[in-house]
């Protein structure tokens, strides 16, 4: 039998976006894609932040696909957007 991806016991864990309370998660940098199926979740959740008083940005890379950080030999683009996020986080982390 297969599950329904929020059937599965373990779903919590993968749509941290779902959590009722959101107050008192850490600071967050959201990326998306635009080719992305978790792209309208991914900018809700960082609105959800920012909402709770958060501090949360969201980027989306809009012609790129879900997943594309593991391809960053398929195309300069994801090169760049993967250098872009991570001076974002070493900049975030001081």
């Amino acid at each position: 039998k297969c599950l329904a991806v929020g059937d599965h016991p373990q779903a919590a864990r993968a749509n941290i976006g779902a959590k009722a309370d959101v107050a008192g998660t850490p600071p967050a940098l959201v990326v998306t894609a635009g080719y992305d199926p978790l792209k309208d979740e991914g900018r809700d959740y960082a609105a959800r932040l920012n909402a709770a008083g958060v501090k949360a940005s969201h980027v989306e890379y809009s012609d790129l696909v879900h997943d594309f950080y593991l391809m960053g030999d398929v195309s300069p683009a994801i090169t760049a957007a993967a250098k872009e996020t991570a001076a974002a986080l070493k900049a975030a982390l001081g």
